[in-house]
């Protein structure tokens, strides 16, 4: 992505009503979704997702600035609340520079 662009990282930590974690490698019941304001950095990479070993799951979210991507997370079917991402942690840097 060129400058004038943002990055987001968001993480989730699911846990049963005993607060035991859900994984590590649950992986494939953990279901992402971004809306068309923006695209996960491992899919515009080529790249399998990130895999985390500590019971955390992680996405990183890359959109243009002005726009407000929504981030949607099921874990075992439970949709989590949206996630606006319209505020940036970080400005993405310009390769070309």
């Amino acid at each position: 992505m060129a400058a004038g662009n943002e990055i987001l990282t968001a993480t989730i930590t699911p846990q049963d009503d005993c607060k035991n974690l859900l994984g590590p490698g649950f992986d494939d019941t953990v279901m992402w979704a971004v809306s068309e304001d923006g695209v996960f950095e491992h899919a515009q990479k080529h790249e399998p997702p990130p895999v985390n070993t500590d019971g955390t799951y992680t996405r990183t979210v890359l959109f243009h600035r002005g726009r407000r991507p929504k981030l949607r997370v099921s874990v075992n079917g439970f949709v989590l609340p949206r996630i606006d991402l319209s505020h940036s942690q970080r400005p993405l840097e310009d390769p070309d520079t």
